[in-house]
């Protein structure tokens, strides 16, 4: 309660990446990791610094949909484009994709207009595609105006798709052209690079073989910022990931304190940059302080402070996002039983796997999921957030199933699975890339 009061209070300004208020938050848990007694994880400290690109979109820029002759100017107040280079298209074939559908043929070079409730894997597999642009229409009144984002250096230095959101009655028009073309001529964004702290400390483990291998336990402690007007702007973020951040706090001092150390190492971590696109997770794949091939499993934090029955989270219970994705929810459900905590999965599972910091270390092949009491909850990235809703009681007892679960994967002697399955087809060839010689399972 008094590590959430102090991440979740007005001082730090919902910790937003970078910003002083996320600086003080990340001193903060330096410091607790330190009163656990957890040994520095980053070349000698406990912050590791990770390096992110600011992009300012170049202002002015033209847009044209043309349609069987017509053609559809779209104004600078209607339309932002995404994208780390210059873009400049001319006449470009536009091609509807609507959700769930095949890869169209030929879809390279051309303009793919989606649904902005496209799921991120369909929308990946289409970038992979090489389109010169992806197209998003909203049909609502354009309300805020982009300004500089954040993102990792590769999309920064790479030739990324760029993406195109287009807004109102002119974005209305675009969408219902038939045989349509497009033509974007905007000028490439200014790129700043910038820091922020992934804050991580590690328990050494007990096993003279097995203190080589690692049991990573994440969450993340940056937040929204402030909001745009109001009378109260600031975005606490208590249950969003304030909760998975004590969380994690709370179990390294528990396991520190034990007289005999789990055999496996355990490291700790709290990333920045996950409300921008799990910037840090994405950068500690790239930059790794343990080896991945040593890493059996990540174990990543969220949202465990507020329980919603109305939606089927009731207190006493967690979650894994894609829990049929490998063998973790199995190990936990003995040892979370014996804390009194019901291990259940629900039909979402799947959908929330990609939307927090586990995607980028399955990505990697290493066995990974998001531990949850809900995935959602009223306040969920509204200025309401705030610490005062956290169900305490609950939380404690999730966490120390949460702390057995992960005790139980420091000893035992096999580690963790992906599980023979089509939809973990791509995390199982990752897996085989880290452990070659090792069979599939």
């Amino acid at each position: 309660r008094a590590n959430l009061s102090f991440l979740a209070s007005d001082a730090l300004e919902g910790r937003s990446t970078p910003s002083p208020g996320q600086a003080i938050a990340a001193e903060f848990i330096i410091s607790r990791f330190r009163l656990a007694h957890l040994e520095p994880a980053a070349n000698g400290g406990f912050c590791q610094m990770a390096e992110f690109g600011q992009l300012t979109p170049a202002e002015g820029g033209t847009v044209t949909v043309t349609s069987r002759g017509e053609k559809v100017k779209v104004t600078g107040d209607h339309f932002s484009l995404r994208g780390a280079e210059a873009v400049n298209l001319d006449r470009v074939p536009m091609v509807r994709v609507k959700n769930g559908a095949a890869l169209p043929a030929g879809a390279q070079g051309k303009a793919l207009l989606i649904e902005a409730s496209m799921p991120a894997e369909q929308r990946a597999k289409l970038m992979a595609a090489k389109p010169a642009v992806l197209v998003t229409v909203f049909t609502g009144e354009r309300r805020t105006h982009e300004g500089a984002r954040i993102t990792d250096l590769d999309e920064a230095a790479q030739h990324a798709t760029p993406r195109l959101s287009l807004w109102g009655d002119e974005g209305r028009r675009a969408l219902d052209a038939e045989d349509a073309t497009l033509t974007v001529h905007v000028a490439a964004p200014a790129m700043t690079r910038i820091r922020a702290c992934n804050v991580a400390g590690v328990l050494p483990g007990s096993d003279p073989v097995l203190k080589n291998e690692y049991v990573l336990v994440s969450a993340h402690y940056d937040h929204l910022a402030l909001a745009s007007a109001g009378t109260d702007r600031i975005f606490n973020g208590a249950n969003d990931d304030g909760s998975g951040t004590v969380s994690v706090i709370e179990i390294a001092r528990a396991l520190s304190a034990l007289p005999v150390k789990p055999r496996r190492s355990i490291l700790f971590m709290t990333f920045t940059g996950e409300e921008l696109g799990l910037l840090g997770s994405r950068y500690y794949a790239k930059h790794p302080l343990v080896p991945l091939e040593r890493t059996v499993a990540q174990l990543n934090l969220e949202q465990l402070g507020r329980t919603n029955p109305q939606e089927g989270f009731a207190a006493g219970a967690l979650t894994f996002t894609g829990f049929d994705f490998t063998d973790l929810p199995r190990t936990f459900e003995s040892v979370a039983a014996a804390a009194g905590v019901r291990v259940f999965s629900t039909k979402d599972s799947d959908s929330y796997f990609a939307r927090s910091d586990n995607q980028p270390l399955a990505d990697a092949g290493v066995p990974s999921s998001t531990v949850a009491v809900a995935y959602t909850f009223p306040d969920y990235h509204a200025v309401s957030d705030e610490w005062r809703k956290i169900e305490f009681p609950n939380m404690a007892k999730v966490d120390q199933a949460i702390a057995a679960g992960i005790l139980a994967i420091a000893d035992r002697a096999a580690p963790p699975q992906w599980s023979s399955d089509a939809r973990t087809e791509r995390y199982r060839q990752a897996y085989l890339r880290l452990h070659p010689a090792e069979p599939t399972h």
